[in-house]
């Protein structure tokens, strides 16, 4: 019944630190997001400047290096988006792998402690003095 007891223990401190994990992988998120909304909103500055100095260059815009600073802000903002979406999808698998480990061992931690309480009926039935 005692290690019915302790493998319950265990397991639940087992499943409180594949939660740590997953809240972890929830904080590195929330900080992948903030990061790009910080460079987008650079990105986007950047794009009014270029569009402001290409409007005001007329006719011969075409031949400006802030067109060509605009379509390189385009092709960046395109691949961080790539890389973004991946950052975020790789760390949203760690964290629901980190709580289907906590939510087993937590179920493992239930198992023993129902063991441990099932031997106690058991040998209370059978008239064994567990003390």
């Amino acid at each position: 019944m005692a290690v019915f007891t302790a493998i319950s223990m265990v397991m639940n401190m087992k499943a409180a630190k594949q939660q740590k994990k997953a809240q972890r992988e929830q904080q590195k998120q929330q900080q992948v997001a903030a990061r790009r909304s910080r460079v987008q909103a650079v990105r986007q500055a950047q794009l009014a400047q270029s569009q402001a100095r290409a409007s005001g260059a007329g006719m011969g815009a075409l031949e400006t290096s802030s067109l060509r600073g605009g379509l390189a802000s385009n092709i960046s903002r395109r691949d961080e988006g790539l890389g973004f979406s991946t950052e975020m999808s790789g760390l949203s698998q760690n964290i629901s792998m980190f709580q289907q480990k906590a939510a087993n061992f937590r179920s493992y931690g239930q198992l023993s402690a129902g063991l441990a309480n099932l031997t106690w009926k058991a040998a209370g039935a059978s008239g064994i003095k567990m003390s």
